[in-house]
């Protein structure tokens, strides 16, 4: 699969020899995930409190978030996200490539 420049190989096969690294990925992307559940468990409280202190600014907060998101896909839609921001950013960094 070729998309805008990045390569994709899928050419991963499961067989009898792999088996066990397809196992232990599995395992440690369930660990990860899981683990992520388990810190927002503990720390829920601390959030409630901090979302108490923002929700005075959550309807500018939501509009701004909003207008980001439609600027956003519209760039994505025009192919305008990489003419002007990576291109940008490629070459303010001197890592573009011509």
């Amino acid at each position: 699969m070729h998309l805008s420049g990045f390569s994709i190989n899928f050419n991963c096969r499961f067989n009898a020899r792999n088996s066990f690294k397809w196992f232990l990925a599995a395992n440690v992307f369930s660990l990860g995930f899981g683990i992520l559940f388990i810190l927002a468990a503990f720390f829920i409280n601390k959030f409630l409190n901090a979302f108490k202190a923002i929700k005075k600014y959550y309807k500018a907060i939501e509009i701004v978030s909003g207008v980001l998101l439609i600027l956003t896909g519209v760039l994505l839609i025009t192919n305008g996200f990489f003419n002007h921001i990576v291109y940008a950013f490629l070459k303010k960094n001197s890592l573009f490539i011509s």
